[in-house]
């Protein structure tokens, strides 16, 4: 029971890796703007983070499908989702709300 519950969550976190992903790749510029708006990077590497978050998230969805250092992908999944948080918290925060680039919609506010 346990392997089909870590399938599930392998599968599911999966799915929204590769959804956000997928969404951010025809817009390179929003990805940068949305990347920008948080203002937690350094202005240099604004850019390289950018262009990088789509495969990066699309090359985790496909360690998590096909089990290949599945572990290893969920632990660099978590913690892009956990620097993600912190940098909507930090917002927050500060009092500042903006779209949140998540990659599904750029039209949902960070809350």
């Amino acid at each position: 029971m346990l392997a089909y519950l870590e399938l599930a969550a392998r599968w599911t976190l999966a799915l929204v890796l590769a959804a956000a992903g997928a969404a951010k790749l025809p817009d390179r510029r929003a990805v940068e703007k949305s990347v920008t708006r948080y203002g937690v990077l350094p202005v240099r590497v604004v850019r390289p983070v950018a262009q990088v978050l789509p495969w990066a998230e699309l090359c985790l969805a496909l360690a998590l499908v096909v089990g290949v250092l599945a572990r290893f992908a969920a632990l660099l999944a978590g913690g892009m989702l956990s620097a993600f948080a912190v940098a909507i918290v930090w917002n927050l925060l500060r009092g500042r709300r903006f779209e949140c680039g998540c990659g599904t919609t750029y039209d949902t506010e960070i809350g």
